[in-house]
């Protein structure tokens, strides 16, 4: 007959090696998908997916304070772009600013945005966008305003595989923080 005692110290040897035994197994067990990053450009943040990463390419456009590609950097399936330094509180005038000079490089084609709705801290325009260039991207651009300068944009665009639900998460995320 055994102890209590020896008992004690059988039991816990025999949780200590399932212990090891489940921490080993949780390693080979595939993570989860990385969560979504968040992302600050000036003031404004938002939301990116885990796929998206961030780069500093000139055939983006310029002026962009953050530049961000998923897939291939020569041929990226989604592309986001953010500034958040327009010296406007009219979401129009920055429209027309954005348009007369390009977006990303290419030729924009945007539909006309309905009146600002509210957003924390500010308002909002959305508009459907889409950019005929050497590839085709269509998308969505935000305008957000507040009672002061700066105005913020952010624009996300992709290939086929672009998905509306992509689209509004993202900008469903952003939001003025300061």
């Amino acid at each position: 007959m055994t102890s209590p005692e020896d008992q004690q110290r059988t039991s816990l040897r025999v949780w200590s090696r399932r212990a090891v035994l489940a921490v080993g197994l949780a390693a080979l067990v595939p993570g989860r998908a990385s969560a979504a990053t968040g992302v600050r450009v000036g003031d404004l943040s938002m939301i990116i997916p885990p796929s998206v990463s961030q780069v500093d390419d000139p055939a983006l456009g310029a002026g962009w304070q953050w530049q961000g590609v998923a897939g291939r950097p020569e041929q990226p399936s989604m592309i986001i772009l953010a500034r958040a330094d327009l010296p406007s509180i009219d979401a129009r005038e920055v429209l027309a600013a954005l348009l007369s000079t390009g977006i990303a490089g290419g030729v924009p084609v945007a539909h006309t945005p309905p009146e600002p709705r509210s957003m924390p801290g500010g308002k909002q325009v959305r508009t459907v966008l889409t950019l005929a260039g050497r590839r085709p991207y269509r998308g969505a651009m935000l305008i957000t305003t507040r009672d002061e300068p700066p105005a913020g944009v952010v624009v996300v665009l992709g290939d086929d595989s672009l998905t509306a639900q992509s689209i509004d998460a993202v900008l469903e995320s952003v939001q003025w923080v300061g």
